[in-house]
C-alpha cells in the first residue's frame, strides 16, 4: 500500500519595508563608489577645519574678528607655502639632478665595500644587477607621464583648502545642516562625533605637523654639520616619511 506523499511549498515573505532599506542600501553603496573622491575632500577639509579651528578660536579669544582671523591665517598659509618651495624646490632639483648623475659613482664605490663581508655579499650582486641608469631613466619618464595627475592634484588641493576654510568660516551654519539631515535621535551622538573630529584628530594632525618639521630640521642641520651631500632632499624625504612612526628618522 502506497502512502500518499504530501507536497510541502515554502514561502519567503520580505516586508516592503525590507525591500526599500536594500534598495535604499545598493543606491547608497553605488552613490558612494561614484562620488568617492568628493567624499574624500569632505573627510580632509573637515580634518583641516578641525586643525586650524583652536588657532582661529583663540584668535578670537584676543580681540580679532574671526573673518580677519581666517584671513590672517589664509595669508600666513600661502606665504609659508611660498617662501617653502622658493628656498627648496630650486636646490632640491639640483640636488636630485646631482644625485641621478652620481648614482653610477656611488654604486662603483659601495659595491667593492658590501662584497668585503659574507652577509652583505648578496646586497652587492644586487646592486651590481640593479640596472640604475636605466631605473633613473623610467622614473624620469615616468614622471613626465604623471604631470597631468599631478595638475589635477593640485586642483583638488586647493578645493579642498578652499572648502576647509568655508567650513571655518561658516562653521555653525554647516553645523545647523548637518542636523537638519540627520535624525533627531542621533543629534547627541553627531554632536560627540564632531567634538572628537576636532580634538582628537585635529590634535594629532597638529602633533604630526609638528613632529614632521622637527625632523626635518633636525636632519637637515645634522647632515649640514656633518657636510653630507644632498641634505635638503634627504631631510625633506625624511620629514616626509616621518609620517609613518619610527620610519622617518630612520
Amino acid at each position: 500500500m502506497r502512502v500518499p506523499v504530501r507536497e510541502t511549498t515554502v514561502r519567503f515573505e520580505i516586508a516592503p519595508r525590507s525591500i526599500v532599506w536594500i534598495l535604499a542600501t545598493i543606491v547608497g553603496v553605488w552613490l558612494f563608489v561614484q562620488l568617492r573622491a568628493v567624499a574624500l575632500l569632505l573627510v580632509v577639509a573637515l580634518v583641516i577645519a578641525g586643525t586650524f579651528n583652536p588657532l582661529v578660536e583663540w584668535m578670537e579669544r584676543g580681540g580679532v574678528r574671526r573673518v580677519y582671523a581666517l584671513t590672517l591665517l589664509f595669508i600666513a598659509m600661502v606665504l609659508g607655502t611660498a617662501l617653502l618651495l622658493f628656498l627648496t624646490v630650486p636646490p632640491l632639483i639640483e640636488q636630485l639632478t646631482q644625485l641621478a648623475r652620481d648614482a653610477p659613482h656611488y654604486r662603483e664605490q659601495l659595491i667593492p665595500l658590501l662584497q668585503q663581508r659574507e652577509f652583505t655579499a648578496p646586497l652587492a650582486r644586487a646592486l651590481q644587477n640593479a640596472g640604475l641608469e636605466e631605473r633613473f631613466a623610467h622614473i624620469e619618464s615616468a614622471l613626465v607621464g604623471y604631470s597631468p595627475r599631478i595638475v589635477t592634484a593640485l586642483g583638488w588641493a586647493v578645493t579642498t583648502l578652499v572648502l576647509s576654510f568655508y567650513l571655518l568660516a561658516d562653521g555653525k551654519r554647516t553645523q545647523g545642516a548637518l542636523y537638519a539631515v540627520v535624525p533627531r535621535d542621533y543629534h547627541m551622538r553627531l554632536a560627540r562625533i564632531l567634538q572628537n573630529l576636532e580634538v582628537i584628530v585635529g590634535g594629532y594632525m597638529r602633533g604630526q605637523l609638528i613632529t614632521c618639521a622637527a625632523i626635518g630640521v633636525f636632519t637637515f642641520s645634522l647632515l649640514v654639520v656633518l657636510k653630507v651631500p644632498n641634505a635638503l632632499s634627504i631631510a625633506l624625504f625624511a620629514m616626509v616619511a616621518d609620517v609613518i612612526p619610527f620610519i622617518g628618522g630612520l
